[in-house]
């Protein structure tokens, strides 16, 4: 918290096991007021932005309760808003929502950040907020359907490759971002995870060659009683011939140890 002339850093003393409402008093923890001007400072900034981006987020709100608020994400902006409708784990947003709720971190990189979701209707999802330097072009600001950059529409193509087409674009806080299916990410592999591992390595590698491939860049979803995997965050390159089809499946079979 800060006036600018005066600093003050907060934290909860405690993990909950669940997420207070809007409205609910929270106790919090915190230093004494630091001032502008106070040589130690600068040592505080850095020493709670570090302690803030290396702590890991928690999952008390991995499944939130109705009529809990949590923040919104519209077209332009973020704001706090009331869940009036159930969360449904198992349903997946329709094309066409505009209006989304974050509840849970679940990664960032270069490209942008990772959410928890769900609509307004409480229909589960992952959201990927891209950074600000990916813009809509104008004329693709009433039309949302075409992705504003190559990494978003190489998403959605990927996506597409392993017989996903829910997926879809949306432009939230002014930028590009992608719904997509909430993946489950188990540290062991049991055999119906590497048989699906398996089919969705001959569909990757006969399109792309993964320039980064690791067992985190693999997850696992159930659609229609149907158990897949899908890769995410590969760097792909479209393949050319069929010689590099075959170095692209040995390549992902070698990295995700499925000689």
């Amino acid at each position: 918290m800060s006036t600018y002339d005066e600093w003050r850093f907060c934290w909860l003393p405690r993990r909950s096991t669940r997420l207070a409402t809007q409205n609910e008093p929270r106790d919090l923890a915190g230093t004494v007021i630091i001032k502008r001007d106070h040589p130690d400072l600068p040592k505080a900034l850095i020493y709670y932005l570090t302690k803030m981006a290396n702590s890991t987020p928690g999952d008390a709100i991995a499944r939130p309760e109705r009529n809990q608020y949590h923040l919104l994400l519209t077209s332009t902006k973020v704001h706090w808003h009331q869940l009036t409708e159930p969360f449904k784990p198992a349903d997946f947003p329709p094309k066409g929502k505009r209006l989304f709720f974050v509840f849970a971190l679940l990664g960032s990189g270069a490209e942008g950040t990772v959410w928890k979701g769900c609509d307004k209707a409480g229909n589960a999802c992952a959201i990927k907020v891209f950074d600000k330097g990916y813009t809509l072009p104008e004329q693709h600001q009433q039309h949302q359907q075409q992705p504003a950059s190559d990494s978003l529409r190489m998403d959605l193509a990927v996506w597409n490759t392993f017989g996903e087409d829910r997926v879809f674009s949306v432009t939230l806080t002014t930028v590009p971002a992608l719904i997509m299916p909430v993946l489950d990410q188990p540290a062991d592999w049991d055999d119906q995870h590497q048989q699906a591992v398996r089919v969705a390595i001959d569909l990757y590698s006969a399109k792309y060659y993964p320039r980064d491939m690791k067992r985190e860049h693999v997850g696992f979803y159930s659609v229609e009683g149907e158990f897949k995997a899908i890769f995410f965050d590969t760097q792909p390159i479209l393949l050319q011939n069929q010689f590099t089809q075959a170095l692209s499946r040995q390549e992902i079979l070698t990295k995700l140890d499925l000689q």
